[in-house]
């Protein structure tokens, strides 16, 4: 899976840990995420929706990674809306902004509505799907990048029996498994 552009969808940025975990790996120079302004509007003002007191704190997270993933916003797409056939209208433009970022995967909790006959060779994962074939192709990458994304939640912080709980909760039991190769912090890899 070396050098993949993959598509997140909007329901993969919602959850805290699942964008951090995405996010983190992204460092390892193996993945190029991609998304389109409207989709990360679309994952924004769904977590403002749900804490609205946290509405400048996530505008300014949501910022902040615009600013470090400068490269990684799809631009004109909006012409394949409407021509791909998707069962929700609303759906087009995600669809569209992977086929126009030549993404190889396009990322989503919502696989049943991309249709097969419009993907134009694009593969539609599930996020646990998809952190599970990377890491067992990458087990090294993947203990560092899981490493990495565990030191990030420092304040309070989670140990990895924690952060497999988290994973699972988020609806990715395959990634959780993947926990009983990674060290602890008080453990260093060999």
């Amino acid at each position: 899976m070396s050098g993949i552009r993959v598509f997140i969808d909007a329901d993969c940025l919602h959850k805290l840990y699942l964008r951090t975990l995405l996010l983190t790996l992204s460092g390892s120079g193996d993945i190029h995420f991609l998304w389109t302004r409207e989709v990360f509007e679309e994952a924004r003002k769904s977590l403002v929706a749900r804490f609205p007191e946290d509405s400048e704190k996530l505008r300014l997270k949501f910022d902040l990674i615009k600013t470090h993933f400068y490269g990684n916003e799809v631009k004109g797409y909006q012409w394949l809306i409407g021509t791909l056939g998707c069962r929700d209208l609303n759906d087009e433009h995600v669809l569209a902004g992977a086929i126009q970022g030549k993404a190889d995967v396009l990322l989503t909790f919502n696989l049943r509505d991309f249709p097969k006959d419009s993907l134009q060779g694009l593969r539609v994962m599930h996020p646990d799907s998809f952190l599970s074939l990377w890491l067992e192709n990458k087990p090294q990458e993947g203990i560092q990048a899981i490493s990495k994304w565990l030191a990030r939640f420092a304040n309070p912080p989670i140990e990895a029996n924690l952060a497999c709980l988290l994973v699972q909760k988020n609806r990715l039991p395959k990634a959780r498994s993947f926990h009983k190769e990674t060290p602890s912090r008080d453990q260093s890899p060999d």
